[in-house]
């Protein structure tokens, strides 16, 4: 029996909220320009140039009204041409794989279920703005949202994303994105005032998925 709920519960997950970590002044304030593009284009090669990708991350997740935050940890992965996974190993096991408008959730026996999603239009849009952010598709990033960007000296890069789409604008007031040589952080800010936020650490970039971890994708 396909599964028709529960995928905004961890999905959603996927928006925490604390002050921001990604220290300095306010990336909304660097719009995009003739100037700064070309330096986008380059941070979106780099992104692009990697057909798998495998990351430890953790989540954490601030609702505002209680000023709590809650963590998670696991694994986040990336298969071109098959989809994108976040495998949650604390503070319970638990499986989620997006595809271009599916996505699978575990379920108690550990199998995968796809969750019924594909009417929603804010699931597809948060979809789309993942796999764009970290497949480099930079002409979608900046037909979907007005971006916003700056890159320091140092080589470290900052990316700003306020949805152009009504209804994705109704839950999320803005992303932002920080990293070097990779996405190092994604911070997602609801409209309602939470925040998620995910650290990525000892980032990879495998040869081949013989790597069993790989095997989740369906």
């Amino acid at each position: 029996m396909k599964t028709r709920v529960v995928f905004l519960l961890p999905f959603l997950l996927f928006f925490p909220g604390i002050q921001s970590f990604l220290s300095g002044e306010s990336i909304f304030n660097y719009p995009l320009n003739s100037r700064t593009e070309p330096e986008q284009a380059l941070v979106f090669k780099a992104l692009a140039s990697h057909n798998l990708v495998k990351s430890d991350f953790e989540q954490i997740k601030t609702i505002s009204r209680l000023g709590k935050h809650f963590s998670s940890e696991g694994v986040f992965l990336i298969y071109e041409g098959k989809g994108l996974a976040w495998l949650y190993e604390k503070p319970f096991v638990s499986r989620l794989v997006i595809t271009d408008r599916q996505m699978f959730q575990s379920g108690s026996d550990g199998k995968l279920q796809k969750v019924m999603a594909d009417s929603s239009e804010i699931f597809a849009g948060f979809s789309r703005m993942v796999q764009s952010v970290f497949s480099g598709d930079q002409e979608k990033i900046n037909r979907d949202y007005e971006v916003f960007f700056q890159k320091k000296e140092d080589g470290r890069w900052r990316i700003g994303l306020i949805p152009r789409d009504s209804f994705l604008g109704r839950v999320v007031k803005n992303f932002e994105l920080e990293g070097g040589d990779y996405v190092d952080s994604f911070l997602i800010r609801e409209a309602g005032g939470d925040e998620v936020l995910y650290k990525f650490l000892n980032t990879e970039f495998p040869d081949s998925a013989g790597d069993p971890v790989f095997h989740v994708f369906p």
